[in-house]
């Protein structure tokens, strides 16, 4: 399956990844841009969410809360050919 992972800040989208592999492949590199993003803006572990899925969206997404438990950005992953759908 092809994925597209996006990682958005509170104002825009910050960068988007396009991933080919299994559903717990991708998970995987969820997890991983979620910790370089964590990382990045020096936030503590406990301030990522865990992965949730949005079955309205058919999405994954995982959150990077700040300070004051408000979301900073969001990382989130959507199997391609749905997006192609929602464009058509």
């Amino acid at each position: 399956m092809n994925y597209i992972i996006i990682v958005t800040d509170c104002d825009c989208i910050v960068s988007f990844y396009s991933f080919h592999g299994t559903e717990k492949d991708m998970l995987s590199v969820l997890k991983k841009k979620a910790e370089e993003r964590r990382q990045a803006l020096a936030e503590r572990p406990e301030y990522v969410t865990d992965i949730e899925y949005d079955e309205l969206t058919s999405s994954w997404h995982i959150n990077i809360l700040s300070d004051n438990l408000e979301v900073t950005e969001s990382i989130t992953a959507k199997p391609v050919d749905l997006i192609e759908c929602l464009n058509a």
